[in-house]
């Protein structure tokens, strides 16, 4: 196999975006494996096959996405830059919606009690429409927008 060589952006673009689909693809089985690997009773107290099958569950997604991630980069280098684009994308959303989610909560909260004065279930529907409209604008739009950055590049 030879390391591909890119005669057009376009080709590059096309490659960053199926690393950046593939990569959730390969995982999200992965870690379903772990899940429901660690949700299995364990037979005893003592160490058993089982506990090495646990061990190499949580190891696999580790060795897998590093040997993919190294032979992309050796072969189809813009795939691996989708991927980590992944990676970097989900880090940051989790992060901004953690900081966004905090403030949104305490407005609703004092939105709903703002219209709780008026009726018991008034505030708690305004204070949840608050959060989730918070939420829309903070989290979602952003991310459209830096979709269709990302696009028209």
């Amino acid at each position: 196999m030879k390391r591909k060589i890119y005669e057009t952006n376009r080709e590059a673009k096309i490659d960053q975006a199926i690393g950046f689909i593939v990569f959730p693809l390969v995982n999200a089985p992965l870690f379903a494996a772990i899940y429901w690997m660690l949700s299995l009773p364990k037979p005893t107290n003592q160490a058993t096959p089982y506990d090495l099958l646990i061990i190499f569950g949580l190891l696999a997604p580790w060795v897998f996405n590093g040997i993919g991630l190294l032979l992309s980069i050796i072969y189809r280098p813009h795939i691996a830059v989708g991927g980590l684009a992944f990676i970097f994308a989900a880090i940051s959303g989790v992060v901004i919606a953690g900081i966004l989610f905090l403030p949104a909560c305490f407005a609703a909260v004092a939105v709903g009690i703002l219209f709780a004065q008026m009726e018991e279930r008034a505030g708690a529907i305004v204070g949840i429409v608050t959060f989730f409209a918070i939420m829309l604008v903070a989290v979602v739009l952003p991310g459209l927008i830096i979709v269709l950055i990302w696009v028209r590049s």
